[in-house]
C-alpha cells in the first residue's frame, strides 16, 4: 500500500520512535528507502544526537535536524515549509507520516500543519497515533491502517527507545519501553485480532 520512498516528520526526537520504530525497521528490511526529520531538533542537540544512535538500530541513515524551537514550533510554521518541501522534492518522497492534526501537544499539531502544506503534492500521508499524554481529546484518533511488526522489529523499536537517555527517567526507565511493547500487544490484538505487534496510524489519503 505504502510506496518505496518514505519520511517520517516528528516534532521533536524520539515521536517517530515512538510512533513509528517497529515499521521503520520493517520497511527497511523490505529495502524501502525511508527518512526522519525532527523540526524541533536545532534547539535540543542531545535529543538530535540520541535521535542519531537510535536510528541506527532502525537501520536509518538519513536523519534531518530542522530548525523548529522545542515547545514553540508555532512560530516556524512557514518558515520550516519551504525546506520541508524541499527534502521531499529532492527524494522524490511518494509517502509521509507525521502527527494527529488534533493531538493535544501544540508542537504536535504545529507539526501536521507544517507537514500538511509541505506534502500536499505527495500521494500518500498518514498520520501517527498519539501517545500518552498526547491525544486526550474530543476528538479521535481513527486507526484504519495496521503496520504489523515481527519480533525483530519490536525489538529494534525497543532499543531504539533506550538510545533516549534523556526520556527515559521522564517517562519511566525500563517501563517505557516495556510500555511500548505492551502497546504494540494491544493494536495487534484490537485493531488486526491477532496475537503479535503493530503499530496503528490513521490515512490521510492514499494513491493507489
Amino acid at each position: 500500500m505504502i510506496g518505496q520512498s518514505i519520511m517520517l516528520v516528528g516534532a521533536h526526537a524520539d515521536d517517530v520512535e515512538l510512533s513509528a520504530g517497529g515499521s521503520v525497521h520493517k520497511w527497511r528490511g523490505q529495502g524501502r528507502d525511508v527518512r526522519v526529520a525532527i523540526l524541533s531538533a536545532d534547539e535540543a542537540p542531545l535529543r538530535h544526537a540520541e535521535s542519531l544512535a537510535a536510528c541506527m538500530h532502525l537501520d536509518v541513515d538519513h536523519v534531518y535536524a530542522l530548525g523548529g524551537r522545542d515547545k514553540s514550533l508555532h512560530h516556524s510554521i512557514h518558515a520550516l515549509i519551504e525546506p520541508v518541501e524541499h527534502i521531499l522534492h529532492e527524494h522524490a518522497v511518494d509517502t509521509v507520516f507525521t502527527h494527529f492534526h488534533a493531538d493535544t501537544h501544540q508542537d504536535h499539531v504545529s507539526a501536521y500543519r507544517i507537514m500538511a502544506a509541505a506534502a500536499r503534492k505527495v500521494p500518500n500521508f498518514l498520520m501517527f497515533k498519539p501517545t500518552y499524554p498526547s491525544g486526550r481529546t474530543d476528538i479521535p484518533f481513527q486507526p484504519n491502517v495496521v503496520s504489523m511488526l515481527s519480533a525483530e522489529d519490536i525489538d529494534a523499536k525497543v532499543q531504539a527507545l533506550d538510545a533516549f537517555k534523556s526520556q527515559r527517567v521522564k517517562y519511566g526507565g525500563d517501563d517505557w519501553g516495556r510500555a511500548m511493547h505492551a502497546v504494540a500487544q494491544g493494536d495487534a490484538w484490537t485493531y488486526a485480532g491477532v496475537h503479535g505487534y503493530a503499530e496503528v496510524f490513521q490515512l490521510g489519503r492514499i494513491r493507489i
